[in-house]
């Protein structure tokens, strides 16, 4: 069960320009049959976001971790490193 707080030490956070994202969004938007997959609802949630979602990150007192993200491409990844799992220990 949850507590009603938690500690938080850092909250990750994905750095994407708009016009990847879109161009992300409007690739998905070819396959997914998503309506709202199109540039006019695409801005709405970028505004949306912007306005509503970034706010509350900023305000965090935990910091924030950036990842870039900055490639349009859907089949290659951008490399954003590598986080190893933790090591057992010997006895």
């Amino acid at each position: 069960m949850l507590k009603d707080e938690v500690d938080v030490c850092f909250v990750l956070f994905f750095e994407c320009s708009e016009p990847v994202m879109q161009a992300r969004l409007l690739e998905r938007g070819k396959t997914s049959g998503r309506a709202d997959d199109n540039p006019e609802s695409i801005r709405k949630r970028f505004v949306t976001f912007e306005q509503e979602t970034m706010p509350v990150q900023t305000g965090r007192t935990s910091p924030l971790r950036p990842v870039q993200t900055g490639r349009a491409s859907l089949s290659r990844p951008a490399r954003t490193g590598h986080i190893s799992p933790p090591r057992a220990r010997r006895s």
